[in-house]
């Protein structure tokens, strides 16, 4: 190792602690993306409740284009759960939700947690295997 050699590593490593300083020296520019979420727990003040007849989890995700304050564009993404007693409910709250957040396309759903949802036929035959 030559003797300019921990010369050249003091130096660098002087450069870099400046050019760090001096990024938290320059002011912070606003955020290009902006989330408002709500938790999947959204049901779980009802999940006791047997008086209701049906449970849904409705889930929504999806953004549209947003100005901020500084005069940036940003992204308004939504995150969001609701709970619903029928089906009807959440698919006509997911329907507002597209329709707000119309410009990027997100996924979602409306899951049956208690009640209604489809049927279930109990199968009487076990499942039968030939080799």
């Amino acid at each position: 190792m030559s003797i300019a050699m921990p010369h050249r590593m003091k130096m660098l490593m002087t450069l870099a602690a400046l050019s760090g300083f001096a990024a938290l020296a320059s002011p912070q520019q606003a955020s290009a993306f902006w989330s408002h979420g709500t938790s999947p727990k959204a049901c779980a003040p009802y999940s006791d409740r047997f008086d209701v007849p049906g449970l849904w989890l409705g889930h929504f995700t999806g953004g549209r284009w947003a100005y901020h304050a500084s005069g940036d564009n940003r992204v308004d993404w939504a995150n969001e759960y609701q709970c619903f007693f029928s089906a009807r409910e959440c698919q006509i709250w997911r329907a507002g939700m597209r329709r707000e957040y119309a410009r990027f396309h997100g996924y979602g759903g409306c899951t049956a947690l208690r009640g209604g949802g489809v049927r279930v036929h109990h199968v009487r035959r076990g499942i039968v295997a030939r080799y």
